[in-house]
């Protein structure tokens, strides 16, 4: 709330004065290459803000990092230097896609500089997030295009999946199986590719998240509840996100709130029921059908008993209806 409010503070000072833009871009771009806690998060919150009203340009942003952002020498302050300028320049990046502000040329210039920042391991799902927001805007793509084929070439990770399908490339299915070990590294937070395959066509990974709710990993089961919970927030259907797998994977986990994957089963559930505003007693009947015996007790219990609560008399009429059409249709389901 604190960054919200002062990103706006700052927007209606430029609204006001827009001479004040290019200082206000400079510190910004400077904060996002900053290690000070909380620095580039604040930044990052501002820039954005800043871009949607338009008080900042893309071509601002992307001018102020060819400027701003010069890398030079080899003592090891120079590299950390170097680091964090390629990190702040992703941020930057990340503003833009997520602030739906960027034209032709700015994408295919950050574009470029994410296929560039691949080789930096710690920056690749990142420089992957970015292709991916950013692509869609590129009017000329042929010089991506020809250094995306020969960074596929060699196969598959996460990241390069992401690339891939943020590009409209065919994917084969035993493509996605990496999709497991990026799960476990970047556990609580999800890979792109996750987002992407959500949006794109969930069933096709389906079974790749029941495979992680049945792990004995923490990282892995957790990743399953939140790809999860984020599909149905997407509005995939019910009945292929809480399947046999996760739903009793979510329950029971959000039943021990005290164990390691408790807090987080706990949020994803909260989330689940969040998302079923349209369909509340289909869900509950999932939860109840696959979700074992923590479907009736404790915070499974409790999910279900606020799904049938939210319910009116339309409701209930309107899943009779679908359940009948279903049973008419020979889903033994």
């Amino acid at each position: 709330k604190a960054r919200t409010a002062a990103a706006a503070a700052l927007d209606d000072a430029l609204q006001q004065d827009a001479s004040k833009a290019p200082y206000a871009l400079k510190r910004l771009l400077g904060g996002l290459a900053s290690p000070r806690d909380g620095a580039r998060a604040g930044c990052a919150c501002a820039l954005a803000q800043l871009l949607r009203s338009e008080a900042v340009t893309a071509d601002a942003v992307k001018e102020g990092c060819q400027t701003l952002y010069v890398r030079g020498g080899s003592s090891r302050q120079d590299k950390r230097d170097a680091n964090a300028q390629d990190l702040g320049e992703l941020l930057a990046a990340e503003c833009l896609s997520r602030s739906g502000s960027c034209d032709a040329a700015t994408a295919l210039y950050f574009c470029g500089r994410a296929l560039d920042l691949l080789k930096r391991k710690w920056l690749r799902e990142l420089a992957a997030r970015v292709f991916a927001g950013l692509i869609r805007r590129v009017d000329d793509d042929k010089d991506i295009n020809q250094r995306l084929d020969a960074l596929l070439a060699s196969g598959l990770d996460a990241d390069l999946l992401a690339l891939a399908l943020s590009a409209k490339r065919p994917v084969e299915d035993t493509d996605l199986t990496c999709l497991g070990a990026a799960a476990a590294q970047l556990f609580p937070r999800l890979h792109v590719a996750w987002e992407l395959l959500i949006e794109d066509d969930y069933a096709r990974v389906a079974s790749v998240v029941d495979e992680l709710a049945k792990s004995s990993s923490v990282e892995r089961r957790g990743a399953a509840l939140l790809v999860a919970a984020q599909a149905l927030e997407r509005g995939v259907s019910p009945s292929i996100v809480l399947t046999d797998a996760v739903a009793p994977s979510l329950l029971s986990a959000a039943a021990r709130g005290d164990a390691a994957l408790g807090p987080v089963a706990g949020r994803a559930l909260k989330r689940v029921v969040g998302a079923a505003s349209d369909k509340p007693l289909e869900v509950a009947t999932l939860l109840l059908a696959r979700g074992g015996a923590h479907a009736s007790s404790g915070a499974g219990g409790k999910a279900v008993v606020a799904l049938v609560e939210a319910c009116d008399d339309a409701d209930f009429a309107k899943h009779v209806k679908e359940r009948a059409a279903t049973a008419a249709a020979g889903d033994a389901s």
